[in-house]
């Protein structure tokens, strides 16, 4: 034996190295492996017949761990510099349990590849490593491939396992971040979709649904200090029903009745929670036979339930639940569950934050409209305003009903430019203005005009369209001037719905106030004789426009609508085809406005605010 150890050749007993340089003119073998690899070696291993002397010469220059177990009991024969690194040394010749006690996930994986052959492939096993060979060094989970190789001799007998663990921690890190990465974004996505409360917590527990399995909830903070739930989704579909009718009923416990859930302790107390909720005993404490049925349908198991918060604004709770039976939420899981619920909360309060101002600007603008409209001889006179969809700003549209000199009645209606407070605080100035102008008797060009001027030397910047009409219902004579607004739509008894005639003018702001170089101002008016019990349409364009059509398209489904209202719109019974002989009963003003927008809009929300003004003659 020389002092790095002994040759192949020495271990069978044949000629020594210079005898064999002599006979045979092959190339000089690998050098002898080290002396530390002696120490990691058992001498049952060296004799073994293979060449494991330069094997292991080979094994030792490896980046990866490698261990070999001999025998049924899997006793330690060898294991490279790599693993001593990794988990410091170990003593030879005793079962891999003693051995390596912190690996005893590796028992069942060394008997099946013993009992079986072949490779036995566990990817991403989690191993606690020391960060450096020290004794000293402090401890770190990592993730390792490892593979379970039955060892043979020429015979083909068994007599031992190798082991080869290759380290993935940095591919995972790298996977993982990607990972987050597509996970900040996709969040990032659906939290920016809208800035309706209600969809913004659907988004929330969407994705949270999708990521973790089960069920998520966010359940809101409220200024009483109670709790409200917002939204919940079911990554399963067929069970989203059963989720809404759950949370349409008081929570549960499973303990007293004065004890607080979990998901208000959290948002109480700004710390999460997690565990295994017990079905029946939430079924125990349900509020009746339907709340417990749905209860145990969703079987509701292990939780995690994290606050939601902007700094120390408390917003709520954000819960994700998965079925009974169904593994407990990891680390990593809990990890995707702040980062989710961090990013909500940012979301929901500016959600919050503008629900609240936009339920304030419709107060306001709800406040500059008339809200009472007075009766008027010989007319009939329904008004409908509708803002557009939550998550959409306040509008400018407007309308009015003015009583004018010499039994005249002024009709009109209008849009300011903008989605803002700013536009409905603008509206109630023209509103007003057009008031006072038209109740002095001026004609409608010259209310136009004067409007415009005001607008000029205010200093408005804003695009305001209007349509403004003095009828006298006596002699059914009306009068109209249009600022760039779309026309009103007539409809006569046994006639179909037509435009009302008249020219049309720029909207106020784009005249300058003084007349185009000295030209006089640009708005003129149109007049006409109503037929006896017509009824005219004046409404914004929130009634016609949609993303993607023009205006025209939208007055023609609005006269269809009209056209297919006809009977009611007169205002007169109408005869009772299927029952001759009768005649079906007078339909009011009221209802007929309420079918015109329903059957006129396409489904979905509306991006804009509309008014309507329905004008019978009676």
């Amino acid at each position: 034996m020389s002092e790095f150890g002994p040759s192949e050749d020495a271990d069978n007993g044949g000629p020594g190295p210079q005898q064999r340089r002599r006979l045979n003119p092959l190339p000089a073998p690998a050098p002898a492996f080290s002396g530390r690899a002696v120490t990691r070696t058992a001498p049952h291993l060296l004799a073994r017949p293979i060449g494991w002397a330069a094997l292991i010469e080979v094994i030792e220059q490896m980046n990866e761990a490698v261990a070999v177990f001999s025998g049924p009991g899997h006793l330690l024969a060898y294991y490279n510099h790599a693993l001593a690194n990794l988990l410091g040394e170990r003593p030879l010749e005793v079962s891999y349990g003693k051995a390596f006690p912190e690996l005893q996930d590796w028992g069942p994986q060394l008997d099946r590849a013993w009992r079986e052959g072949g490779a036995v492939y566990v990817p991403g096993m989690p191993l606690e490593v020391r960060q450096d060979p020290t004794a000293a060094s402090p401890m770190e989970q990592r993730a390792f491939d490892v593979s379970f190789t039955r060892l043979t001799d020429k015979a083909g007998s068994a007599w031992g396992v190798l082991v080869l663990a290759r380290d993935i921690t940095a591919a995972r890190v790298a996977t993982e971040r990607a990972q987050r990465a597509a996970l900040i974004a996709r969040i990032a996505t659906e939290l920016s979709r809208s800035l309706d409360l209600e969809e913004t917590g659907r988004s929330v527990t969407r994705v949270g649904a999708d990521l973790l399995g089960g069920c998520s909830v966010v359940d809101l903070w409220e200024p009483n200090s109670s709790l409200k739930r917002l939204a919940g989704s079911h990554k399963e579909a067929r069970l989203q029903p059963v989720l809404e009718e759950l949370l349409s009923f008081p929570r549960v416990t499973g303990g007293g009745p004065n004890e607080e859930s979990i998901a208000y302790r959290v948002a109480r107390t700004g710390r999460p929670a997690t565990g295994t909720f017990d079905v029946e005993e939430l079924a125990r404490s349900s509020a009746g036979r339907r709340h417990a049925a749905i209860i145990r349908r969703l079987r509701p198991g292990p939780y995690l339930v994290v606050p939601l918060l902007v700094g120390a604004r408390r917003l709520g709770a954000l819960s994700v639940i998965r079925s009974t039976g169904a593994p407990a939420y990891t680390p990593r899981e809990r990890a995707l569950l702040d980062e989710l619920a961090d990013r909500a909360s940012l979301a929901l309060a500016h959600a919050r934050d503008f629900d609240e101002q936009r339920t304030a600007a419709l107060a306001f603008q709800r406040n500059l409209l008339p809200t009472d409209l007075r009766p008027i001889p010989g007319l009939e006179i329904v008004a409908r305003y509708s803002a557009a969809a939550r998550g959409s700003e306040v509008g400018g549209d407007w309308y009015d009903v003015l009583e004018l000199p010499r039994g005249g009645t002024g009709l009109v209606i209008g849009d300011v430019e903008g989605h803002d407070v700013a536009a409905a605080a603008l509206m109630g100035q023209v509103r007003s203005v057009v008031r006072a102008f038209a109740q002095e008797g001026h004609s409608p060009a010259q209310v136009a005009e004067r409007v415009d001027r005001f607008l000029h030397k205010s200093g408005a910047t804003r695009l305001v369209t209007m349509l403004y009409l003095q009828l006298f219902p006596k002699t059914r004579l009306l009068t109209s001037v249009r600022v760039g607004h779309p026309p009103a739509l007539m409809i006569a008894p046994g006639e179909r719905a037509r435009e009302l005639p008249g020219p049309t003018g720029p909207p106020f702001g784009v005249h300058d106030g003084e007349g185009v170089a000295g030209s006089r101002p640009p708005w003129r008016e149109g007049s006409a004789r109503l037929p006896e019990g017509a009824t005219l349409a004046l409404f914004t364009d929130g009634l016609v426009e949609e993303p993607g059509s023009n205006l025209d398209e939208g007055l023609g489904r609005l006269a269809r609508t009209l056209d297919e209202l006809s009977e009611l719109i007169s205002g007169r019974p109408v005869r009772d085809g299927a029952n001759p002989g009768r005649t079906k009963p007078r339909v009011s003003l009221e209802k007929v406005a309420d079918l015109a927008i329903t059957n006129t809009l396409p489904p979905g929300d509306r991006r804009d605010d509309l008014a309507l003004l329905l004008v019978r003659l009676t």
